[in-house]
C-alpha cells in the first residue's frame, strides 16, 4: 500500500516536472524560431540596403557621366562658335552658304544637261565666214583668239579664272570698243543701243546666255559666244526665248 503510494508520488512529480519543463522548451523553440526569423529578417534588410547603396552609387555615376557630357557639349559648342568667330561667319550664315551651295549644285546639273543639248545646234563656220562678218569682224576675231586664253565657268566674271556668257560679251566689248562694264556684265542691255531687227556683229540677250550675232557665206545666221562648251558658234535658235538685240555701241 505504501509502496503504491509512493510510486504515485513520484509518477505525479513527474508529471509535474514535464508540465513545468514544456513550456520552458516551448518557449525555447518559440525564441530559437524568433531569433532564426530576426537573422533572417537582418539579412534581407542587410542586403536591400546594400543593393540600395548599390543603386545610389550608380545614380551618382550617371549623374557625374551626365554632367562630363554636358561640359564637352559645352567645350565643342564654344570651340565651334570661335571657329565660326574667326571665320567671320555665324551658323545662319554657314547655312546660308550650304544653301547657295545647293542651288549652285542645282544650276550646275542643270547647266551640265543644257550643254548636252547644245550639241544639237552646233553651226560650222570658217576663215570665209569671218571675212564677210562685215564692220564688225574685229569682234568676230577677237571671239575666236579668246578660245586659246578664256574658258568657261558657270557665274565667272574673271577672264583668267574663266567667264559666263554675258561677261564673255561684256569682256569682248571692252576689249575691242573699250566699253567699261560691271564684270558681270548685268547691266549691260540697259547700256548699249536698242534694236529690233539684229544685223552682224549685234548682240542677242537670251534667258540664260548672251551672244553676238553672224551670218556666215551661205546667208544663215548664227550666235557665237561663251557656253558650257566653251567658245562656240550655235543656230540661234538654241537659246529659246529672246529678251532683246542691241548694237555694239553704247546708248546715246
Amino acid at each position: 500500500m505504501l509502496r503504491r503510494l509512493a510510486q504515485k508520488e513520484k509518477l505525479a512529480r513527474h508529471r509535474a516536472f514535464a508540465f513545468t519543463l514544456l513550456p520552458i522548451i516551448v518557449a525555447g523553440l518559440l525564441l530559437w524560431y524568433t531569433e532564426r526569423s530576426i537573422a533572417a529578417a537582418r539579412a534581407e534588410l542587410q542586403d536591400a540596403i546594400r543593393k540600395l547603396d548599390d543603386a545610389h552609387q550608380e545614380a551618382e555615376r550617371l549623374k557625374k557621366e551626365a554632367a562630363n557630357y554636358q561640359i564637352e557639349i559645352n567645350k565643342l559648342q564654344e570651340q565651334l562658335k570661335q571657329v565660326l568667330q574667326k571665320s567671320g561667319q555665324s551658323i545662319e550664315q554657314s547655312q546660308q552658304q550650304m544653301n547657295s551651295l545647293d542651288e549652285q549644285f542645282s544650276a550646275l546639273k542643270q547647266k551640265a544637261s543644257e550643254t548636252v543639248n547644245l550639241e544639237k545646234y552646233f553651226h560650222e563656220i570658217d576663215v570665209i565666214d569671218m571675212a564677210k562678218a562685215g564692220p564688225n569682224s574685229d569682234l568676230l576675231v577677237a571671239v575666236a583668239h579668246s578660245r586659246k586664253t578664256v574658258h568657261y565657268r558657270w557665274g565667272g566674271i574673271s577672264p583668267e579664272a574663266g567667264l559666263d556668257s554675258t561677261p564673255f560679251v561684256a569682256y569682248i566689248l571692252q576689249k575691242t570698243r573699250g566699253i567699261a562694264v560691271n564684270p558681270d556684265g548685268s547691266k549691260l542691255m540697259s547700256m548699249l543701243e536698242r534694236t529690233g531687227q539684229p544685223s552682224d556683229g549685234d548682240i542677242v540677250f537670251y534667258s540664260d546666255y548672251t551672244m553676238f550675232y553672224f551670218h556666215d557665206k551661205e546667208g544663215k545666221p548664227y550666235c557665237v559666244g561663251m557656253t558650257p562648251l566653251g567658245i562656240v558658234a550655235l543656230d540661234p535658235a538654241f537659246g529659246g526665248e529672246v529678251r532683246g538685240y542691241a548694237k555694239p555701241v553704247l546708248r546715246k
